[in-house]
């Protein structure tokens, strides 16, 4: 049981790792709060976010929306890159279905697809009730590609960055939680002078 354990923990760190260090490295990418392999309801982690809410929460911008994929594409690219593509979980699924969530609005109702240009489609799977056949395979074939894009993007950046990905997993082992602060040290390679685990959130 111990192994299953420490097994998951580690699978957890690099995976909220992963999401930690493309938030870090992603221009339009709200600012952390925390990142923690500490259980949160149904998650073993979650990195935390400050979302100022006349900038995120009423008027995101495109690349806004892009980041938010990117982050969320990253804890399964981070799996995948670490512990090779059989050994991926389903620790993914929340952040799958917020990435689908917002590629299917972009296209079906912020006007931000070229090909279906500035239709707005509601209901329906991807908003597409009453939609004709070519214009439903014109969403799904819209939606995967914002969709393999960002999980390109958040690829190349965990490569590009793969020995601050790796310092930072290994940070979220040992202190369980990281500031924002702390984030930045890691990722910078300084070293923590405390350990935050014992200490209350």
């Amino acid at each position: 049981m111990k192994a299953l354990w420490d097994r998951n923990k580690r699978i957890t760190a690099y995976h909220e790792a992963g999401h930690a260090l493309v938030a870090y490295y992603t221009t339009d990418s709200p600012p952390i709060k925390k990142a923690s392999v500490k259980s949160w309801g149904p998650a073993l982690g979650h990195v935390s976010f400050q979302f100022p809410r006349s900038k995120w929460l009423m008027l995101q911008t495109k690349s806004q929306l892009l980041a938010q994929m990117d982050i969320a594409m990253a804890g399964r690219v981070a799996e995948e890159m670490v512990f090779g593509p059989d050994n991926i979980t389903k620790g993914a699924s929340m952040d799958l279905r917020m990435a689908n969530n917002v590629a299917s609005c972009m296209v079906t109702e912020y006007g931000m697809s070229k090909k279906l240009g500035l239709q707005v489609l509601i209901g329906g799977p991807f908003g597409t009730m009453g939609a004709t056949p070519e214009t439903r395979q014109t969403v799904e074939q819209e939606v995967r590609k914002l969709l393999q894009e960002s999980y390109d993007r958040a690829s190349r950046m965990l490569r590009m960055y793969r020995v601050e990905h790796e310092r930072l997993a290994l940070a979220l082992l040992e202190h369980q939680s990281l500031t924002a602060e702390e984030v930045k040290m890691v990722i910078r390679g300084e070293e923590l002078k405390h350990k935050r685990k014992d200490r209350e959130e």
